[in-house]
């Protein structure tokens, strides 16, 4: 009898599994996209991205607190074809970006709507995880 219990319970421990929800750990991250600017960046000070629907990047005059979906850039990496900027977004992984490049007046020197590809990099698929997305764009000459 014992044995038998035993049985019953480990075979609905075991269904139990398939449909008990994953139960993932409170989230929160943050998302990479890389911008590559290529060409002569001279002229370029600021880019920005934003991966919200209908919004626009922030002004550097704007207050730090900033729409979650937009990111200011930091400071550039020199590469030998133009520049690479780093920004943080938040969780979501859209499938198209703003991505605004300025001049040191301020001025856009070029708004450009780009495709993004997301790589998941840490979490699992079950509750998502930090990802990349590497764009390019050609700076005006």
């Amino acid at each position: 009898m014992w044995a038998a219990t035993g049985a019953a319970l480990s075979v609905l421990t075991t269904a139990a599994c398939g449909i008990v929800p994953t139960a993932c750990p409170a989230i929160g991250w943050t998302n990479t996209v890389v911008v590559t600017v290529s060409g002569p960046v001279d002229a370029v000070r600021d880019v920005a991205v934003c991966t919200g629907t209908g919004c626009t990047p922030p002004a550097p005059s704007d207050p730090p607190v900033l729409p979650l979906e937009v990111a200011p850039a930091p400071s550039p990496t020199s590469t030998a074809a133009g520049a690479v900027w780093r920004l943080p977004v938040l969780m979501g992984t859209p499938d198209r970006a703003v991505v605004e490049l300025r001049d040191a007046a301020d001025r856009p020197l070029l708004t450009e709507t780009v495709r993004t590809r997301w790589i998941r990099y840490g979490g699992s698929e079950q509750c998502g995880g930090p990802s990349t997305a590497e764009v390019t764009v050609r700076a005006p000459r």
